[in-house]
C-alpha cells in the first residue's frame, strides 16, 4: 500500500512531467496515478515508460479518451485506486507543493495525522517565464503577492464515502479536487496548514474563503509554512497551443483573459514578488548533474559560473505587442549561446539594472560582457555600464564605472568588456546597470571563478 499519492490528470504535458514527478518523489510521494487525456494515449506513455514497469512502479498510467473530463477522471481514481493508498492528493502537473522549512510530506504531515483527515494547501500563482532549457522549477522565481482562495488537498483515503460525494457533486460552485468543504461527508475533519478548521470556508465561495484568509497574520503565516505553487503555463505560446487544443483545467478563464487582451496584465500581477523557494531547493538537488565546462578567461582555470543561472531585471521591453516575455528569458544572456543581439532587455527608464544570482558565494577572477552587434547606435547604449558585486543583494561593491563613458563590442568584433578582479573577491550576486536614462541590453554575461 502507498503512504502518499498524488492524482494528476494529464495533456499536452510529455515536455516536463518527468520533473514534475522527480520533484514530488523528492519531498516524499511514493506513487503517481497520472490520467492522459490527450488525443492519442502513447507519446506520455513512451514518456513515462521508465516509471510505470518494474517491481515496484512509480506510475499508474490510465489513458482517458475525452479530454477534459476533469471529474469523471478524479472520481475513477477513488472509485479503483483509493484504496490503494493511504494518503492522496489532485494536483495539476503546473502545481508543485512547496514545503518550506520541512522538505518532506510525512514529517509535515506527521502533526495532522490524529486529528485531521485533509489538510488544505493555498495556492501562490507563479509567473509564466523566465525558462530555463529543460527546466520549469529552475525558472520560476516570480510570483503573485498574494494567496490565491483555490485550495489543494492532502487527504486520507478512508475518510471518503464515494457514494455520497457522488450524490452531491452538483450542489456546489467549487469541484471537489479543490476541496472538501460542503460536499455530503459526515465526519470528514479539514484543516489549512496552520492546523485552523477550513469548515464553512465554501459558503459562497469564494467569499468565505477570503474570510479565512482575511484573518489577521493568517495569509502571511500560511505563505511562509507551505503552498502550492501553480504554474498555469509555462509560455505566452503554450498558453495559445493549450487553448487551439482545447481540454486545459481553466480553459474558459484564460480564453477569455486572452479574447479581452488583458493577458499582460494578469501575467504581470503573477510577477510581484521575488520567491526563490522553488529554485533554489531544486538547483540544489540537481546541481551535481548541471555543471557545465566553459572556455576560461585569458590565463584563468576557473570556468564559467554564470551559466544556467537566476537572473532578473528592473523591467521588460516588449518586443511586439502582447509579447512580454521576449526581454526576459532566463539564462538567454546567460546561456553560453552569443548572437550578437540581446539576451536581455529592458525599457527606457532612468538607471536600468540586469543581477544574476550565482547561488552561492565565489572567488570571482573575471568578467566579460559581451554587447550588442547588430545595428548602429545598439552597443553606445551601454557606455555608462557600472558593474556591481554583493554577497546579499542588499550591500553592493562597486566594480567598475565609467564616468565618461567606454565603448566596447562584443561577438562580432571580438571585442567585449572584460575586467580583471583583485584576488580576494567574492561575491555571489552581480549586477550591471547604466548610470544614466536608457535601455539596458546585452548580449551575454560570463563571470569566472570557483565556489568560495
Amino acid at each position: 500500500m502507498h503512504k502518499y499519492a498524488i492524482v494528476a490528470t494529464a495533456r499536452w504535458e510529455e515536455q516536463n512531467i518527468a520533473e514534475w514527478i522527480e520533484y514530488h518523489r523528492s519531498i516524499g510521494f511514493d506513487h503517481f496515478y497520472i490520467y492522459g487525456h490527450d488525443n492519442e494515449p502513447l507519446t506520455l506513455y513512451h514518456t513515462l515508460f521508465p516509471y510505470i514497469f518494474g517491481p515496484n512502479p512509480l506510475v499508474t498510467y490510465r489513458y482517458w479518451p475525452k479530454a477534459g473530463q476533469f471529474g469523471a477522471m478524479y472520481l475513477d481514481f477513488l472509485r479503483n485506486h483509493g484504496h490503494e493508498t493511504e494518503w492522496f492528493g489532485f494536483f495539476d502537473i503546473g502545481e508543485y507543493l512547496t514545503l518550506r522549512n520541512v522538505h518532506n510530506i510525512d514529517r509535515f504531515m506527521a502533526p495532522f495525522r490524529r486529528d485531521w483527515d485533509a489538510v488544505d494547501f493555498h495556492t501562490l500563482n507563479f509567473a509564466p517565464g523566465p525558462n530555463v532549457p529543460g527546466s520549469v522549477l529552475l525558472g520560476r522565481i516570480w510570483r503573485a503577492a498574494r494567496l490565491d482562495v483555490r485550495v489543494k488537498s492532502i487527504t486520507r483515503s478512508a475518510a471518503i464515502d464515494i457514494a455520497a460525494l457522488a450524490r452531491s457533486l452538483t450542489q456546489h460552485a467549487r469541484p471537489f479536487w479543490s476541496g472538501w468543504d460542503g460536499y455530503d461527508l459526515p465526519g470528514l475533519r479539514e484543516c489549512d496548514v496552520l492546523g485552523a478548521s477550513m469548515a464553512g470556508t465554501a459558503a459562497d465561495y469564494p467569499k468565505a474563503a477570503r474570510e479565512h484568509l482575511a484573518a489577521p497574520g493568517v495569509e502571511e503565516a500560511i505563505t511562509e509554512k507551505a503552498a502550492v505553487a501553480r504554474i498555469a503555463f509555462n509560455t505566452v505560446e503554450e498558453l495559445k497551443r493549450r487553448l487551439d487544443h482545447g481540454g486545459m483545467i481553466d480553459h474558459a478563464y484564460w480564453q477569455a483573459v486572452v479574447d479581452q487582451g488583458k493577458l499582460d496584465e494578469v501575467i504581470r500581477s503573477q510577477a510581484v514578488v521575488i520567491d526563490n523557494t522553488l529554485a533554489d531547493y531544486w538547483r540544489a538537488m540537481v546541481a551535481p548533474t548541471l555543471e557545465f565546462y566553459a572556455e576560461p578567461a585569458r590565463g584563468d582555470a576557473s570556468v564559467n559560473v554564470a551559466l544556467g543561472k537566476m537572473t532578473w531585471q528592473s523591467s521588460i521591453y516588449s518586443v511586439q505587442q502582447g509579447d512580454i516575455l521576449q526581454g526576459q528569458v532566463a539564462g538567454s544572456a546567460n546561456n553560453g549561446r552569443k548572437t550578437g543581439h540581446f539576451g536581455f532587455h529592458t525599457t527606457i527608464e532612468p538607471k536600468p539594472w540586469w543581477v544574476i544570482d550565482l547561488r552561492l558565494p565565489h572567488r570571482i577572477s573575471a568578467i566579460r560582457i559581451y554587447n550588442r552587434c547588430d545595428g548602429p547606435g545598439m552597443a553606445a547604449r551601454a557606455r555608462r555600464l557600472r558593474v556591481e558585486i554583493s554577497q546579499d543583494s542588499v550591500n553592493w561593491q562597486l566594480l567598475f564605472a565609467s564616468e565618461q563613458g567606454i565603448d566596447f563590442g562584443g561577438i562580432t568584433d571580438q571585442s567585449p568588456l572584460e575586467l580583471r578582479t583583485p584576488a580576494a573577491t567574492t561575491a555571489r550576486y552581480c549586477k550591471l546597470s547604466l548610470d544614466d536614462t536608457n535601455c539596458l541590453h546585452l548580449d551575454e554575461v560570463e563571470i569566472y571563478g570557483v565556489p568560495a
